[in-house]
């Protein structure tokens, strides 16, 4: 019944932490860049000498000109060029990390908190991606300030020797307390991301908040608290930075000064010689700026890049080799759980609730209800039998076979759920031509086909729908996917009356008559004579009762 075919997810090759798609001809052109900056530079400074020359003074404007378009040609290609191959290997770390998400079972994605989850698959890529042109801007000045430093040595040895001391002055600054601002940046991060999480617990809960004036202080001292952690953690690494750019310029107008007024005591220098000097110093301003500017990019990036890789490392850990991809079956004549259990993880090596000896039976067309009370285990059942948790002991069949970890994705295909702690996507993902006809004919049996806009499948405001809405917005899409098995976990928890009344006597009567089994968990005990079986929850173990 099931047959293999091609690897549905796939992981591309491990690419290094920035991969360029020829980094040799990136280096030529960036290299080409800085040496006809170079010798911009050369041609201005030369031109001071020869003021009196015009024609020397045409060539010199002439070979400007040219240096000038080979300058901007060069910088232009280095810098599109590199930006492009950079977001093309974060695009490809992007869909690597997404494929491993996706191969995680639930149990091990709910070990992973939501912020780290957001941080390692979109904000500390969009971090990198910000700071990639200050990065290749200084990468492409420092160059040229190498460059640079070697017309000054051709000028005169003992500058070139001065320039390299000040320079190296403010590289080992930096080096000096990189440290501090990493942790800094670290600090910075943490207290963003609780002040998130706050903003999000006023915004999810503002209706607790508006009747409770205590919970309003409360939350708002915190945000306070945090917001001013936050502030402090940036400041703090903003003042590493500012120091390096005062040091930078402070260096910078110090060299100058030596050349001026050292540099004619202990060396033969003609005045017009000098005046060279003097304006290539000048010039060293601009790329060594560029450096200084760079530095906080880099070190965001440096930061952004350790937690992208670190994030994707705890999923190599957590998650497990890519499944063949069984076609989903679109039949059954019997599934069957035997004996299963399941205990979560509350830490290493300790035991949480647990689910046992779980046995249960469907078939097609069968209506079933799951009763019980809450905490008895209902959910972590139903997450077991759609293979979302995986079985601790026991087995799951389908018509007698075994359901294996290389068939449990085929297997998962059987469903189509409404959990009662269900996601409503924007859109209307996975559906053909024949899913977006049946969505659109079961919104309109559930009332709601008014609320989608003419082009639903292109998307569609979930928070426009009323609670109740929503979930026979979730319905609408479950039947859409046009499995054998529906699983409905409190469905009428949110409904009204009368609509409560229509679910249980009209909607579930109507889904069953097409084939479909289903399983429903519910609390209305004036409908349980509906159901053909049901099945009662207690403690973690199911029991059958009679439906009457």
């Amino acid at each position: 019944m099931l047959k293999s075919r091609n690897i549905r997810l796939s992981i591309p090759t491990r690419l290094p932490v920035i991969a360029l798609a020829s980094p040799v001809d990136l280096l030529l052109v960036a290299i080409l860049s800085a040496v006809s900056g170079t010798f911009i530079i050369m041609v201005i400074t030369a031109g001071v000498s020869e003021q009196n020359d015009e024609f020397m003074s045409l060539e010199l404007g002439l070979a400007f000109v040219g240096l000038l378009l080979i300058y901007r040609y060069a910088q232009t290609l280095l810098l599109r060029k590199s930006a492009r191959a950079i977001e093309e290997a974060l695009h490809e770390q992007r869909v690597r990390v997404a494929v491993k998400v996706l191969q995680l079972d639930l149990s091990d994605l709910n070990q992973v908190s939501r912020t780290a989850l957001l941080d390692g698959m979109a904000r500390h890529y969009e971090a990198v991606s910000q700071a990639t042109m200050p990065i290749l801007s200084g990468f492409q000045n420092g160059i040229l300030l190498l460059l640079v430093i070697l017309d000054l040595f051709w000028q005169s040895f003992v500058t070139g020797v001065l320039t390299v001391i000040f320079v190296g002055l403010i590289i080992q600054y930096y080096l000096n307390r990189e440290g501090e601002l990493k942790t800094q940046m670290i600090g910075a991060a943490r207290a963003d991301a609780s002040l998130r999480a706050t903003a999000e617990d006023l915004v999810d809960g503002f209706k607790e908040l508006r009747l409770s004036r205590p919970k309003q202080e409360a939350i708002h001292r915190e945000i306070v608290e945090l917001s001013g952690n936050v502030a402090r953690c940036r400041t703090q690494g903003a003042a590493v930075i500012s120091d390096l750019v005062i040091l930078a310029g402070s260096t910078s107008y110090m060299l100058g000064a030596a050349v001026v007024f050292i540099l004619p005591l202990i060396s033969s220098v003609t005045g017009a010689e000098l005046s060279k000097i003097v304006t290539t110093e000048l010039f060293l301003l601009g790329p060594l700026g560029a450096m200084v500017r760079a530095a906080e990019p880099l070190s965001i990036a440096r930061f952004s890049l350790s937690g992208i890789d670190a994030f994707e490392a705890s999923l190599d850990q957590r998650g497990k080799a890519a499944q063949v991809a069984f076609p989903a079956p679109r039949t059954f004549e019997r599934m069957q759980m035997d004996r299963v259990g399941y205990a979560h993880r509350r830490g290493v090596g300790e035991e949480g609730f647990a689910i046992r000896d779980v046995t249960f039976e469907l078939s097609p067309g069968e209506l079933v209800f799951v009763t019980g009370n809450n905490g008895s285990g209902k959910t972590t059942m139903l997450r077991v039998l759609t293979g979302l948790y995986p079985a601790g002991h026991g087995a799951i069949s389908v018509d007698g076979r075994v359901i294996s970890e290389a068939t449990m994705e085929s297997y998962r295909g059987l469903f189509s759920t409404v959990f009662s702690d269900f996601h409503t996507f924007r859109k209307p993902y996975g559906l053909d031509e024949a899913g977006l006809a049946l969505f659109r004919q079961t919104a309109q049996d559930l009332d709601i086909a008014d609320k989608l806009p003419p082009d639903f499948e292109q998307g569609y405001d979930p928070e426009a729908f009323s609670t109740g809405q929503r979930k026979r917005l979730a319905l609408a899409l479950a039947m859409a996917d046009a499995r054998p098995i529906l699983v409905l976990d409190e469905w009428a928890a949110d409904q009204d009356p009368g609509y409560r009344e229509r679910f249980y006597r009209t909607i579930l009567p109507r889904i069953k008559a097409t084939g479909k089994a289903i399983i429903a968990v519910t609390h209305d005990e004036r409908y349980f004579e509906l159901a053909d079986r049901r099945y009662h929850m207690e403690d973690g173990r199911l029991k059958p009762v009679d439906p009457t």
